[in-house]
């Protein structure tokens, strides 16, 4: 099969990079809404999928280390759910009052350390990349 040359401008690697963390952040700061929350997780799974074979290994870095983070918060979410009794009677707390921590929570987990990733691959030397695809007629 013929090949061909195509070029991934320095500037879509950088943000495919960071689709990941961008997405975390604003289903995160939009949670008390519920529908962003379930919509990004449904979404983080494509947007983690399309970059996971990404040709730069930052690229994939990236995408990995946000995931990490806000899978593992979303892994908590079920814990909170089903444990959410229990836990309000041992901190004497209300509901809302829970719901308003796991949300903080959330908020402190994936919003400093994503605007940190954003800034720190801001910092890095991002290059158009030449790959060869099979050309399909």
């Amino acid at each position: 099969m013929a090949k061909e040359l195509h070029t991934l401008s320095a500037k879509s690697c950088w943000l495919s990079s960071q689709v990941v963390n961008l997405g975390s952040m604003i289903s995160i700061i939009l949670a008390p809404l519920v529908v962003p929350l379930v919509l990004w997780f449904a979404g983080s799974i494509f947007a983690y999928a399309a970059v996971a074979h990404h040709p730069d290994e930052r690229v994939r870095h990236y995408c990995r280390m946000a995931g990490y983070r806000y899978y593992a918060y979303m892994g908590a979410l079920p814990t909170a759910l089903i444990f959410a009794g229990s836990i309000q009677s041992f901190f004497h707390i209300k509901p809302l009052a829970m719901w308003i921590w796991v949300w903080v929570l959330g908020l402190v987990m994936l919003v400093p350390w994503g605007v940190y990733d954003i800034l720190k691959s801001r910092k890095e030397n991002w290059q158009d990349l030449s790959i060869e695809v099979d050309k399909h007629e």
